[in-house]
């Protein structure tokens, strides 16, 4: 069968009429919104450039949280170290502080370098830390026997309230055997 060429084909005016029923709001679109100078399509543009533009903000705002965190860190490591070996050696550290500051409701502990450290708790550090530890915690030895109105001699005669086994290293409440 021959076709007339004045007929239209049957099969691209299915296809326009599909694309037309595709895009009537495209057409829409493509008209300026009232009150505006952009077409609706240009505002959606903006839309979606302004949320990528927030959502990469966000982004780079955690990013320069998250790196200052991890600058931290890595200064509070390289804090406690002093390039000397001797002072670099690590060593084990049981904190004995004062009944005042370890039966406080606020206390916290020891806080050396953004690190704390709990009255009754064994920790690993380096020696120049260690050094630091001790003298923290014989002032506040000190201190109690000045609250408590003893000569500065009594306070080396105070004994423990730990007990620690040289078996298992175990630190312990100590009991009295009176």
């Amino acid at each position: 069968m021959e076709k007339n060429p004045e007929t239209p084909d049957v099969d691209a005016v299915l296809a326009a009429a599909a694309e037309e029923q595709k895009t009537p709001a495209r057409r829409k679109k493509a008209e300026p919104v009232e009150g505006s100078l952009h077409t609706q399509d240009e505002l959606d543009a903006i839309r979606k450039e302004a949320a990528e533009r927030v959502q990469a903000a966000m982004k780079e705002a955690e990013r320069e949280r998250l790196l200052a965190e991890a600058m931290d860190e890595i200064r509070r490591r390289e804090g406690q170290k002093t390039g000397r070996v001797d002072q670099d050696e690590l060593v084990n550290v049981l904190i004995d502080v004062a009944s005042y500051s370890a039966i406080s409701a606020n206390a916290t502990g020891i806080a050396i370098n953004g690190m704390q450290y709990q009255h009754g708790r064994t920790y690993q550090v380096p020696r120049h830390i260690a050094v630091s530890l001790y003298d923290i915690m014989a002032r506040s030895h000190e201190h109690q026997a000045t609250i408590d109105g003893k000569a500065k001699h009594e306070m080396f005669r105070r004994t423990s309230t730990l007990a620690v086994s040289a078996a298992t290293g175990e630190v312990t409440p100590w009991r009295d055997a009176a």
